[in-house]
C-alpha cells in the first residue's frame, strides 16, 4: 500500500478549510456581490431619468445599511463554516483512524485464530503432529545393542507444499529408543529410520502411509568386521582431520539401506595423524558409498567395493 500517498493526501485535506484563506475568499465575493447588486440598481436609477449621483444614492438607500449587510452575511457564513468545520473535523479523526489501522494491519497483521494455533516442524498444528517413531535395537541372539545412532526422517505435505525434517537420537543400554511428536497421524506422511553401530551393519527402512501411527521398530543388526581407510595426498603424505560419515549400502537381496545427509554431520569421524580411520558399518565384498570431507572442503559422496581380504583402501582429495 502507498502509505505516502494517503499522508500526502491527508495533509492538503487538513489544510483546506481551516487557513484563513478560505475565509477571507468567502468575504471577498460576498462584497463583489453586494457591489455588483448596487452597480446593476444605479443603473437603473440612472435610466429612468435620475443623475448619477442620485442614481447611486436611491441604490444606497435601497439596501439600507452595507455594513450591516455584509456583517449578517458574515455571520452567516461563519456559522455555516463552523458546521462545516465540525463536520470536517469528525471526518477527519475517522479517516485518521482508518489510515492508522490499514498501517497497523499491514506491520501487525491480525491474529485470528489460525494464526494463534502453533505450528509444527511438519506444517501440521502441534496438535496434529503427535506421532511417535519407537522401538528397539538388537543383535541376531537377541541382545540389546546400546548407543546406536537412531536418525528419523519424517516426510509431509501441509497445504499441497512439501516438509523434510531430521531427528536423531541414540538407544538406551535396552536397546530402545523413542523420538516423540513428530509426524502427523491424521495426514499423508512418509519416514526413513537408518540406524548406525559400531562393528554392525548399516540398516534402514522406509515406511509409506496415508494415515495412521507407525508400529514398533525392531532392528537386527548383523555383526561386521572394519575395514581400514587412509587419506593422503598426492606424493603419499597422511591427510588427518578428513571427516567420513556411512551413507549407503546395498545387501544381497538388493536393498539399499540409506542415510539420509540432512542431520547426519554428527556421525562423522575423523582421521587420525597418520590418515587413517575405521569404516565398520559394512560387509565385505559389497558397493557402499561413503560421505568424505576433506579438510577446506565441501562433502562429497565416494563409492567404493568392501575389500574382501584386510586391505587398506586409499584416498586421495582427487580421486581413488
Amino acid at each position: 500500500m502507498n502509505f505516502g500517498y494517503l499522508i500526502d493526501a491527508l495533509k492538503r485535506y487538513l489544510q483546506s478549510p481551516w487557513t484563513a484563506t478560505a475565509t477571507n475568499t468567502a468575504g471577498e465575493e460576498l462584497k463583489k456581490e453586494l457591489e455588483f447588486h448596487l452597480m446593476s440598481s444605479a443603473l437603473d436609477h440612472q435610466q429612468s431619468g435620475l443623475s448619477a449621483a442620485e442614481a447611486q444614492a436611491a441604490a444606497l438607500e435601497k439596501f439600507g445599511d452595507i455594513k450591516g449587510v455584509l456583517r449578517d452575511c458574515g455571520e452567516v457564513i461563519s456559522s455555516g463554516q463552523r458546521f462545516w468545520q465540525r463536520a470536517h473535523l469528525i471526518t477527519t479523526t475517522a479517516l485518521v483512524a482508518a489510515v492508522g489501522l490499514l498501517f497497523v494491519q499491514q506491520i501487525y497483521p491480525s491474529n485470528t485464530q489460525q494464526d494463534r494455533v502453533t505450528m509444527a516442524a511438519t506444517g501440521f498444528s502441534v496438535a496434529e503432529t503427535s506421532g511417535d517413531v519407537y522401538g528397539k535395537v538388537r543383535c541376531p541372539e537377541g541382545k540389546a545393542i546400546s548407543g546406536a545412532n537412531v536418525i528419523a526422517v519424517i516426510k509431509t505435505w501441509p497445504e499441497g507444499g512439501y516438509r523434510q525434517q531430521s531427528y536423531m537420537t541414540t538407544t538406551d543400554p535396552d536397546g530402545s529408543f523413542a523420538i516423540k511428536d513428530i509426524y502427523p497421524p491424521g495426514q499423508k506422511y512418509e519416514v526413513q529410520v537408518a540406524v548406525v553401530a559400531e562393528e554392525h551393519l548399516l540398516t534402514s527402512t522406509y515406511t509409506e502411509m496415508t494415515t495412521g501411527k507407525l508400529q514398533p521398530y525392531d532392528f537386527e543388526l548383523q555383526p561386521t568386521n572394519p575395514f581400514e581407510i587412509r587419506f593422503e595426498t598426492s606424493d603419499g603424505t597422511p591427510l588427518q582431520h578428513v571427516g567420513v560419515i556411512p551413507r549407503s549400502r546395498t545387501d544381497t537381496n538388493g536393498n539399499i539401506h540409506h542415510v539420509y545427509s540432512l542431520g547426519s554431520e554428527s556421525l562423522a569421524r575423523r582421521s587420525n595423524e597418520k590418515g587413517t580411520i575405521p569404516i565398520s558399518q559394512f560387509s565385505k565384498g559389497e558397493p557402499v558409498a561413503i560421505a568424505v570431507q576433506f579438510p577446506g572442503e565441501d562433502w562429497q559422496v565416494r563409492e567404493i567395493v568392501v575389500p574382501e581380504k584386510d586391505q587398506v583402501v586409499v584416498m586421495t582429495p582427487s580421486a581413488l
